[in-house]
C-alpha cells in the first residue's frame, strides 16, 4: 500500500471487540500517524510492539475513537499500556 500523505495523530486508538471466546474487554491499539492511501482514503496506522513498524489495523469491525470519546473501562484499559 502507498502513502500520499501522513501525519502524526494524538489521543486516537482504534478499538475492536474482543475476539469470541476471549475476555469481554475490548482491544484498543494506539494510532501513531493518520495516512492517506493513494486513493484517497484516510486510515491510522498503529504501532507493533514488537518492531517498531507501522500497520493497518486488523482486519476486524472496529471504529476509530480520540480520547475524550473513550468510556471509563476504555481508559482503564489504555492505561496499563
Amino acid at each position: 500500500m502507498k502513502f500520499k500523505s501522513i501525519s502524526p495523530a494524538s489521543d486516537w486508538f482504534f478499538r475492536h471487540d474482543a475476539p469470541q471466546g476471549s475476555s469481554s474487554d475490548p482491544i484498543l491499539y494506539h494510532v501513531a500517524v493518520w495516512a492517506v492511501t493513494e486513493n484517497d482514503e484516510v486510515i491510522g496506522l498503529i504501532a507493533a510492539f514488537n518492531n517498531g513498524v507501522l500497520h493497518t489495523p486488523p482486519p476486524v469491525p472496529g471504529c476509530y475513537l480520540h480520547r475524550d470519546q473513550l468510556n471509563e473501562n476504555e481508559k482503564r484499559l489504555i492505561s496499563k499500556r
